[in-house]
């Protein structure tokens, strides 16, 4: 398996998150959800490619592969995790909540992210923790 970079995890959360169902998105949806340009969003998702985690439909449309969409699972959870921890714990607004948790659930240990996840949900979950 690939070793991917925190900004390709971003990309993986985005697609995610802009296609739960798997259809594909348009490049341009992709750009504008990372604020980034349209050339410098396709040139992660043909690495993203490269490595077997996306695929392309046509030149302005992308998807996840089935591991892609397992990586972009984890990385969602642990953003999730983060940005409820900072919201009901630490009662950071959602603005910054999202912003930080964005740059952590890349470098989070899995026993911090156990520990946040324990605070938010009220139990022992460190056994629920994906790598």
């Amino acid at each position: 398996m690939f070793r991917i970079t925190a900004s390709e995890e971003d990309y993986l959360r985005a697609i995610y998150t802009l296609d739960p169902m798997g259809a594909g998105v348009r490049m341009d949806d992709i750009a504008k959800a990372l604020s980034v340009s349209k050339s410098a969003a396709l040139r992660i998702v043909e690495r993203l490619e490269k490595s077997g985690f996306a695929e392309r439909f046509g030149k302005n449309r992308a998807g996840l592969t089935d591991p892609g969409r397992q990586k972009a699972r984890n990385v969602k959870s642990k953003y999730e995790i983060v940005r409820l921890y900072f919201m009901e714990i630490l009662q950071v607004d959602f603005k910054t909540a999202a912003r930080e948790a964005g740059q952590l659930e890349h470098t989070l240990s899995d026993v911090s992210l156990a520990a946040m996840k324990t605070a938010v949900i009220g139990e022992d979950t460190w056994y629920l923790v994906e790598n």
